[in-house]
């Protein structure tokens, strides 16, 4: 949803947890945009270089990052079998700094 909500808004940035952006809307994307998956989530990163170049188009400020040894909602701390507390912090801690920086 966020990868949707800012092809049809211009936030000056946003933070996407684990999201597919939708290619039709790509190059409309303007904002900073922090974008962060997990390492082992194939639904998702599979997607991934599709993403990548349609982003290629856009006049969007990208970082994107993976977290080792994380699955799909590894910051969910309500699903044990999927929540990697070390990653989830520090996927937080990046959060913080990124929308302190701009």
């Amino acid at each position: 949803m966020g990868w949707q909500l800012i092809t049809r808004r211009t936030p000056d940035r946003a933070v996407l947890w684990y999201g597919i952006c939708p290619r039709p809307g790509a190059a409309r994307i303007t904002s900073k945009v922090l974008a962060t998956y997990a390492q082992d989530d194939p639904r998702v990163n599979d997607r991934l270089p599709a993403l990548c170049d349609a982003l290629a188009d856009s006049a969007a400020d990208i970082t994107l990052e993976s977290f080792p040894g994380t699955r799909h909602a590894f910051a969910d701390h309500t699903r044990p079998e999927r929540h990697h507390p070390v990653a989830a912090a520090e996927m937080r801690r990046h959060t913080y700094e990124f929308l302190e920086r701009v």
